[in-house]
């Protein structure tokens, strides 16, 4: 009997340490992939606008910002892309809904009438594939990703122009 349940708790030391193993393996995937696939994504949330997507008669475009990052635009609003890498060398990638900025020497007269909305975006591989998975969610490929940001900017537009009256 004692011989059993040695060769059990064994079994299970074997499979916590093919888990850690194929954690690892992930991370260190992730690690090396995750720029190549942010890039992906950029491209992907970028079609909406070279390929003259419109909603509500407005159409998207695709600018960056005064620090350079990347968004797409939707009227008054924005998704920006912000891929940076913070101290100690972890990266920090987001996507954030928020009116757009005023431009170079222009400000707004006052403030938005809504709050921002974050996304922030972590790699994974599920399936042997790298996902971005949103605010911790199981994860998702990058054009569906892409697809997301566009109908939630879409959405805050909506949001947007209804707290100014003039949502139809």
């Amino acid at each position: 009997m004692l011989g059993l349940k040695v060769q059990e708790e064994c079994m299970a030391f074997d499979d916590f340490e093919r888990e850690r193993e194929t954690e690892r393996l992930k991370r260190e995937r992730v690690a090396k992939e995750r720029k190549g696939e942010w890039e992906i994504l950029k491209g992907f949330v970028s079609q909406f606008a070279l390929d003259g997507k419109t909603f509500d008669g407005n159409r998207f475009a695709w600018t960056t910002d005064l620090t350079g990052n990347p968004m797409l635009v939707l009227n008054f609003v924005s998704a920006t892309l912000c891929g940076d890498e913070s101290i100690g060398g972890k990266w920090r990638y987001s996507v954030i809904f928020s009116r757009k900025p005023a431009g170079s020497g222009a400000a707004y007269p006052d403030d938005s009438p809504i709050p921002s909305k974050e996304w922030e975006l972590t790699g994974d591989i599920v399936n042997d594939g790298f996902v971005w998975c949103v605010n911790r969610d199981r994860g998702r490929a990058a054009t569906d990703i892409a697809d997301a940001v566009a109908e939630t900017l879409a959405r805050y537009h909506v949001e947007y122009e209804q707290a100014y009256g003039r949502a139809s």
